[in-house]
């Protein structure tokens, strides 16, 4: 049985916090015992304390809140958490000699591969480098790829990035795509009766973190469009703006650019769901506009539910979504297209019907959630008997 220690430095839930937690809830307790050391306070701590056997760390890695993230109150804050982080350092070292923990992991997060970088150096212990996005250069990056037992990206795209931005040394990255555990939660109710939308209306989404490059803009924008022709679409937004660093109030933008598009009756901004289940039993489309994509879990998500997509082609969504076979791809700020691919959809039941049954089997055969567990448990085990 390998001993694993979890890094997770994030206080609200985004992309890499589903993937983790999707991961704890799958690897087997026979082969693991697994703990996490994760950000005091905040939705991925409540998260992964629902997760059964497996031992929670908290501690403070001396992330900062929203409402301190401006230039000179940033530099305050980062002095004062010096001592911080170091203590939580020498804690989790402590932590993982004590415990005889063998295999440590973190994702590509600054926070997380700064503390695990210095834990492995002090105790040396191998560790497993979890990349989700395009490559950040810095000396910690570069350090801590070098000292990496395995790098496990979660799509090709990223691995190319990695190759391009390095070199080829970096062609020892495993391509690990993600995985979802959302099909036993297909059947229940949805929202609509909640949200005052009609029950044969259609609906269409797009759900992620708030943000410009996220695509919501271009996503209204679309909309505006498409009720032009199809007065009876609905369009939901789920998703919150307080993740990204310098992206407050972006929720209010885009409440007001909907106002401006004559479109505001035909929107509901959902703000950040617990649950995005109910969300995707809700629409009948779901739209991911994102300019670039590292993998894409908002895409891999509602296939699940049998609803088909219309993605960017960017990034790692060209790994899940087969143009006009199981989703519809669009290129990144395009507006037009986009709007054209909505409104396809919206009026063509067929269509729906035929992309949303293959975007099921397509999740089901190449994004299950256990295939993913079982993939990362070879990567940890590997890793660990090189220690």
């Amino acid at each position: 049985m390998r001993s694993i220690l979890f890094f997770d430095t994030n206080t609200e839930i985004g992309g890499v916090v589903t993937v983790l937690t999707t991961m704890l809830k799958k690897l087997d307790r026979r082969l693991f015992r697994i703990a996490v050391a994760c950000q005091r306070g905040g939705r991925p701590e409540r998260a992964i304390s629902r997760i059964p056997d497996h031992e929670l760390v908290r501690c403070s890695f001396g992330t900062k809140p929203a409402e301190l993230r401006t230039r000179f109150r940033q530099k305050l804050h980062d002095l004062a958490m010096i001592p911080v982080t170091l203590g939580t350092i020498v804690r989790l070292s402590w932590f993982v000699v004590r415990n005889r923990v063998e295999v440590l992991h973190t994702s590509d997060k600054f926070r997380s591969v700064f503390t695990c970088y210095v834990v492995s150096v002090l105790t040396r212990r191998p560790f497993v480098y979890h990349v989700h996005g395009p490559y950040v250069h810095s000396t910690l990056n570069r350090l801590a790829l070098d000292r990496a037992s395995a790098i496990v990206a979660n799509s090709n795209a990223m691995k190319q990035d990695y190759i391009r931005q390095i070199g080829p040394e970096m062609d020892r990255i495993e391509v690990v795509h993600n995985g979802t555990d959302l099909a036993e939660q297909v059947d229940g109710p949805d929202l609509r009766r909640q949200l005052d939308i009609p029950a044969d209306a259609v609906v269409i989404g797009i759900c992620s973190r708030l943000a410009p490059s996220k695509g919501q803009e271009e996503f209204l924008r679309a909309a505006a469009r498409v009720v032009e022709q199809a007065p009876d679409a609905w369009f939901v937004v789920a998703g919150d703006d307080s993740i990204e660093d310098g992206n407050r109030g972006y929720k209010d933008r885009l409440k007001a650019l909907a106002v401006s598009l004559g479109i505001a009756h035909r929107v509901k901004f959902l703000g950040f769901c617990d649950e995005m289940a109910p969300v995707y039993r809700t629409i009948d489309v779901c739209v991911d506009a994102a300019w670039e994509e590292a993998f894409g879990m908002v895409v891999i998500e509602p296939m699940v539910f049998g609803k088909p997509v219309i993605a960017t082609n960017a990034g790692g969504i060209r790994e899940i979504v087969e143009n006009n076979q199981n989703g519809l791809l669009v290129q990144p700020k395009n507006v037009e297209a986009l709007a054209e691919g909505m409104l396809a959809l919206v009026l063509d039941p067929s269509l729906r019907l035929r992309l949303g049954e293959r975007a099921r089997e397509v999740v089901s055969e190449r994004f299950d959630a256990d295939a993913h567990a079982r993939r990362v448990s070879e990567v940890l085990d590997d890793a660990g008997g090189r220690s």
